[in-house]
């Protein structure tokens, strides 16, 4: 006589089978969102960063001269001068933010004085692990001393010495 339907073993393997896909399954999901949270943050902290470069940029005289750990609202605050900033900014609350800025000179040929800019570290913080944190230079140009429009150039004076 011939058996119809499946044995006891052949539906534990299917079953095993089944269950090994299910969690590879469900890891992929959760690997995926946890990834996406990740590109949230990330994409929320550049948001802050470029808002406080812009204020930076508009306002070079408030950033501060010294290495300051502060959140990034009330960063933003200091380099906007306005006490209440817009809603849209009130996450930075959230964010961690170490500034620090050094002066660099940049020699430039057709200046007669180099040029002098100011570096502008910015790194925002919004968690402890290394997926968490973002770091960002930004170069602001600072006043130039001496008159841009009139440069001089210098030409070797001939010598008309025929005795």
């Amino acid at each position: 006589m011939k058996q119809r339907g499946f044995t006891f073993i052949e539906l534990m393997i299917a079953v095993i089978l089944l269950s090994g896909a299910l969690v590879v399954l469900i890891g992929l999901q959760t690997s995926s969102v946890s990834r996406t949270i990740r590109d949230r943050d990330q994409q929320a902290a550049m948001l802050v960063a470029r808002s406080i470069l812009s204020a930076a940029a508009m306002n070079p005289g408030a950033i501060p001269s010294d290495v300051t750990e502060q959140s990034a609202y009330e960063l933003l605050q200091t380099l906007v001068s306005v006490q209440s900033i817009e809603e849209d900014f009130e996450n930075a609350v959230d964010y961690r933010a170490i500034t620090s800025t050094e002066d660099i000179l940049i020699p430039l040929p057709t200046l007669p004085e180099p040029l002098v800019m100011q570096r502008f570290t910015l790194e925002l913080s919004w968690g402890d692990l290394p997926d968490e944190r973002l770091t960002i230079t930004y170069f602001i140009p600072s006043d130039i001393k001496g008159d841009q429009t009139e440069i001089e150039s210098s030409t070797p004076e001939e010598n008309d010495d025929d005795s």
